[in-house]
């Protein structure tokens, strides 16, 4: 049923956008008028995780891939640049705020570091005014196509 894919695309950014916790459930409440038989589910909005057999080394290579591999062009872009050149130079915990940035919805990463708005108090860090002043001393082209 399509409503009810609907819905849940309705839903799930909301709950990514607002990190309520790693996980996040899903009840008829939340989807709305939707005619199919309902089970409450709970889905992983955080994404993968550091976890105990994940070196530094490995979650660099993680978050660099992910930074390229975005899926606005425009994003991919700047935060794929940004990461090529800084990635290794972080500590853990920038890492984790870096990590944190990336879950974070494209189009409001794109309008932060861009400072087309205001970054966002749990977002404002180090890594993310390294990342805005990279933007302005950078120039990116893409190639026609």
């Amino acid at each position: 049923d399509m409503s009810f894919v609907k819905a849940i695309a309705r839903v799930g950014p909301r709950c990514r956008l607002l990190r309520l916790s790693q996980f996040c459930t899903f009840t008829e409440k939340d989807l709305g008028n939707v005619n199919v038989p309902f089970t409450p589910f709970t889905v992983n909005v955080k994404g993968p995780r550091l976890g105990a057999d994940e070196s530094v080394d490995t979650k660099r290579k993680r978050l660099l891939y992910q930074s390229k591999k975005r899926g606005w062009k425009e994003t991919d872009l700047i935060l794929g640049a940004w990461a090529k050149d800084n990635i290794d130079s972080l500590n853990e915990t920038e890492l984790e705020q870096y990590e944190f940035l990336l879950n974070q919805v494209d189009a409001d990463v794109f309008a932060w570091v861009t400072e087309r708005v205001d970054m966002p108090a749990e977002l404002d860090n180090e890594v993310t005014r390294k990342i805005r002043e990279y933007i302005k001393t950078h120039v990116f082209d893409t190639p026609n196509n």
